[in-house]
């Protein structure tokens, strides 16, 4: 029987303090076009972030309802990692992720 490999997508701990969304009151920021996620500790207060929503578009158009453990925020100009719709793609398609990705 092959093993199956897992992966860990790093939208579900914040990028600072590493808490799981359980651990840090149950709702992460994740940003729609990188793959940082914030708890509310450590959501940078200074920066020029852009609320999405409970949604991000890109998954209203997979028909992806709104999680309560999610609202979407967009980081500052110039983060260049893979979009999380990109890094969810990756993964469903059987491809390698993005490096953001953990192997488990």
């Amino acid at each position: 029987m092959e093993r199956q490999v897992l992966y860990f997508c790093p939208q579900h701990e914040c990028c600072v303090c590493e808490r799981k969304t359980q651990d840090a009151g149950g709702l992460l920021f994740r940003c729609g076009t990188c793959s940082n996620s914030y708890c509310e500790d450590c959501l940078p207060v200074d920066e020029d972030i852009v609320e999405i929503g409970e949604q991000l578009p890109a998954f209203e158009e997979l028909n992806y309802g709104p999680i309560n453990q999610a609202y979407y925020i967009k980081c500052p100009p110039g983060s260049k990692e893979a979009s999380a719709v990109e890094l969810m793609d990756q993964a469903l398609s059987g491809n390698e992720p993005a490096t953001a990705w953990t192997k488990l």
